[in-house]
């Protein structure tokens, strides 16, 4: 009995990339290419194709933590893949279930030494530690969050002195906003603010850096406000619909609030689930939050099929 039965992980642009607890199915390496594949045979084989020391670290790590191999087996592939978008909670919640102690597991995965920081869209499968942290961020366990903001802190007082710097904080500000806390909130909300950078700030910019400080500064700011969106919080629809809290120097938040109103749902990839049809009981409970905070509700017309065959196709974003 393994996490797959929660249908989890939509991933950018198309159906889920692994099809998983199908037995039958593990002779097919074109659906299951690049993946660590265990079996038990008087102790623990793996077979891998590929040369990931990180997916083998994960796996033995899991099983070394007794979690049983269906779950240790799943849980390593659910933690592979792209690091766009994070697992859905009830995979977190189905793990938190089960006799294992997650937090501790995510929080030593997360600290190998041997993980990538994330994963390209197109790349083969592999452990991150982006992917990790979300993973983290969705626990519920109150530690976790304690612990994220520790670990966004070291980060933070690193000097960001290259344009990657940049980036991999910018992904873990919107990561901090997964954790739905208002500890959190907090730290994205001062984030966005000017008053943040106008004295001296948290966040150090080497002279070094290729960007430039108001460059680097915006994109900073508009992370915090990303990483408020995907709280998907009655805290952040508010703010966003009436901007409360937020700067005045940001633009319109029409496009935060709808990813904050779909965030809320547990819908990030809006492409992928407008193109397959989102069920009509949850288009009507979104089209209801809209009204309520007197927003237009416009991502149907934005993502959904062209249905109209006059109509031009649809930019490429």
């Amino acid at each position: 009995m393994g996490l797959d039965r929660c249908s989890l992980f939509h991933q950018a642009g198309r159906d889920p990339v692994l099809g998983l607890r199908n037995r039958t199915a593990f002779g097919d390496f074109n659906h299951v290419a690049q993946l660590v594949l265990a079996r038990f045979v008087v102790g623990v084989v793996l077979a891998r194709l590929g040369n990931d020391l990180a997916i083998e670290l994960v796996l033995h790590a899991a099983l070394e933590n007794d979690l049983e191999l269906s779950d240790a087996y799943d849980l390593t592939i659910k933690l592979m893949g792209p690091s766009i978008y994070p697992p859905r909670r009830e995979v977190v919640e189905y793990l938190e279930e089960r006799d294992f102690d997650l937090l501790p597991f995510l929080i030593s995965i997360a600290q190998m030494e041997e993980l990538p920081f994330s994963s390209l869209p197109r790349s083969a499968p592999e452990v991150s530690q982006l992917n990790v942290l979300k993973w983290i961020a969705l626990c519920s366990n109150p530690d976790s969050t304690a612990w994220l903001l520790g670990y966004v802190g070291e980060r933070m007082n690193k000097p960001i002195e290259t344009h990657h710097d940049l980036t991999q904080l910018m992904d873990i500000l919107t990561v901090l906003g997964l954790a739905r806390k208002d500890n959190a909130l907090d730290l994205l909300f001062g984030i966005q603010a000017k008053k943040e950078w106008r004295d001296d700030a948290s966040i150090r910019i080497d002279e070094s850096a290729p960007d430039s400080k108001e460059s680097i500064v915006y994109n900073l700011r508009k992370a915090a406000l990303l990483g408020i969106a995907v709280s998907g919080t009655d805290r952040a629809l508010r703010a966003f619909a009436t901007g409360e809290g937020l700067a005045d120097d940001m633009g319109t938040f029409d496009d935060e609030f709808s990813t904050a109103a779909h965030a809320r749902f547990g819908i990030y990839d809006l492409s992928w689930h407008y193109q397959n049809g989102l069920a009509p009981e949850v288009e009507a409970e979104l089209k209801a939050l809209f009204d309520k905070y007197h927003m237009k509700y416009r991502a149907k017309e934005k993502f959904g099929p062209i249905t109209d065959p006059t109509r031009p196709p649809r930019p490429v974003e």
